[in-house]
């Protein structure tokens, strides 16, 4: 997913989707802008795929953050 934003869309945030949406319902929630804060535009169930599937995907610091922020859902 870092490596092109085809592999971003169409494998790693489908994932992350279902992991957020999961975090979320532990606590009676939903996925909404609110919910997610920054990452909405990312996880966003309508988000649309990428104009140039060859674009970089999703840098990796930015993923850390990502991941470290869905584990600290729900809590």
């Amino acid at each position: 997913a870092t490596a092109t934003a085809y592999d971003l869309h169409f494998r790693l945030l489908p994932h992350l989707r279902e992991i957020a949406q999961c975090r979320l319902e532990q606590t009676g929630k939903t996925s909404s802008p609110e919910t997610l804060g920054r990452w909405w535009e990312l996880l966003r169930p309508d988000r649309p795929e990428p104009d140039d599937r060859f674009a970089p995907g999703i840098k990796q610091a930015e993923l850390r953050a990502l991941v470290g922020d869905l584990e600290r859902m729900g809590r």
